[in-house]
């Protein structure tokens, strides 16, 4: 086993096992926040989160993937980034700070605008630890941040239940969040520093501008592709649907944002460093691509088959309305993970273009459908999304084909075995129901499609594809 190899699948191993651990302590946040919570609260902070976001990538300028990127780095160079990055975010926060009374307004939800102000805090520590990460994630230090990530992801999950138990309504959301990066900040500094010195006008970045311009450009149309379900229901369905679609979307999601990103974090510094072999590359994806839906591909389709049980038992019948939103969005992820891979592995090969193309039909066709599907609710809004989908995923895979020298063929073959085994599973899950759900309670159907669905995913992928399941369970054990 080459140097990189191991460190990829060390740092795998790392990344997977510390994100078992925050999304359990996750989705028990998930759960008892919301019981405590109400639809309103998540809808004011999925509102804010939108201009945060945006503001947030804005003020990165794509400088922390260029750094990570680039072949050899100074310590120069490294400064000057520090400090362009750090003017970019004082500005962008004090423009944030000045729009906030004029968002709240235009949406008629006036809490917005303290809550813009405080969350946009995170943009200037953003900035301060952005240099630290980039310089771990270049070293293939994934076992630090793994755990770095994994207890930030404690305190946040921790103090959001302790604040919401205490009154503090949506801003429990808000200072938690504060908190994670005040703490993520202060450990990435510690096992990264660097000497920040004096701007050096005769040393030049303009390297890291080109680069970034294109990174910049691909992550705030990547973001605000996510965002449109927000800002059409925010603007057409009120508060209180933003809210159904926000939680809907955060169960959902969990794959995505916890699993899915272990494998952003490791793919594009892997794929930086051996982008000028793509035979290579090609073939680490493939494998990459098939562990990924091996992991993600029961959860999403668990998540759909138990939502009818899951909303009732765990968050109470105050939520019953976001059950199809949830069906919906786990069909949905279910191509969004994959569409989120493959753009961060051609960024790491040098064609951090395609994703800029990629990024911008999804601008151009998902307001359009959501628009034209909003006029019937959430869920025909919802439908019109997943519908669209899959015709802006194909230019993608299209584009990666080539680049990186594998068939369309190969790329079925790296996925078939989890899809097989996820039908068996969601057959399994329909199965139970129809046999159970005039005998027991809703809580012992749930447990049962868990335990059965689960059991069933499993046992048939490993009569597919054995070879897959056995080096998982090495590696996990095998890390350093």
């Amino acid at each position: 086993m080459d140097g990189l190899r191991a460190k990829i699948l060390n740092g795998f191993a790392w990344e997977a096992s510390m994100k078992v651990v925050s999304q359990l302590a996750s989705w028990s946040s998930t759960v008892i926040v919301a019981r405590l919570l109400t639809p309103s609260d998540y809808g004011i902070v999925a509102i804010s989160g939108i201009f945060v976001g945006m503001s947030l990538r804005l003020a990165g300028m794509g400088l922390g993937a260029a750094l990570i990127n680039k072949q050899d780095i100074t310590t120069k160079e490294t400064s000057n980034v520090f400090w362009l990055a750090l003017l970019l975010s004082f500005v962008i926060y004090a423009a944030l700070y000045i729009l906030a009374p004029v968002i709240a307004a235009a949406y008629e939800v006036y809490e917005l605008e303290d809550v813009i102000q405080i969350a946009g805090f995170l943009i200037i520590l953003g900035a301060i630890s952005m240099v630290s990460r980039a310089l771990l994630m270049r070293a293939l230090a994934f076992k630090v941040t793994a755990i770095v990530n994994a207890v930030a992801n404690l305190v946040v999950t921790i103090s959001a239940i302790i604040m919401a138990y205490s009154g503090f309504g949506y801003w429990s959301l808000i200072y938690s969040t504060v908190l994670g990066e005040v703490l993520m900040l202060v450990c990435f500094w510690y096992c990264a520093p660097f000497r920040v010195s004096l701007p050096d006008p005769k040393t030049s970045i303009s390297h890291f501008y080109r680069y970034g311009l294109n990174i910049l450009l691909s992550r705030m149309l990547d973001y605000l592709n996510g965002q449109w379900p927000i800002i059409v229901a925010g603007q057409a369905l009120g508060k209180v649907a933003t809210g159904y679609f926000q939680m809907a979307y955060t169960i959902a999601a969990l794959p995505l944002t916890k699993i899915g990103e272990l494998f952003y974090k490791i793919v594009f510094p892997s794929f930086s460093r051996i982008q000028h072999d793509r035979i290579r590359a090609g073939n680490m994806f493939l494998k990459i691509h098939r562990y990924l839906l091996f992991i993600t591909l029961p959860m999403f389709l668990g998540i759909y088959s138990i939502a009818d049980e899951l909303v009732i038992v765990a968050l109470g019948e105050k939520w019953s309305p976001i059950i199809v939103p949830i069906k919906i969005l786990s069909i949905v992820n279910l191509f969004m993970i994959s569409a989120q891979v493959l753009p961060r592995v051609l960024e790491g090969v040098g064609n951090s273009l395609a994703n800029v193309i990629f990024q911008s039909i999804c601008a151009v066709i998902f307001p359009i459908v959501m628009f034209l599907g909003v006029t019937d609710g959430l869920n025909s809004m919802l439908l019109m999304w997943l519908a669209s989908i899959p015709v802006c995923y194909c230019y993608l895979l299209f584009v990666a084909s080539k680049d990186l020298s594998f068939s369309i063929v190969d790329f079925i073959k790296s996925a078939l075995p989890a899809i097989l085994a996820g039908v068996c599973m969601v057959f399994v899950c329909l199965l139970v129901g129809r046999l159970f759900s005039d005998n027991v309670s809703v809580a012992v159907i749930l447990f049962l499609k868990m335990l059965f669905g689960a059991s069933s995913y499993f046992i048939f992928y490993y009569l597919i594809r054995p070879i897959d399941i056995r080096e998982f369970i090495s590696l996990v054990k095998n890390r350093s």
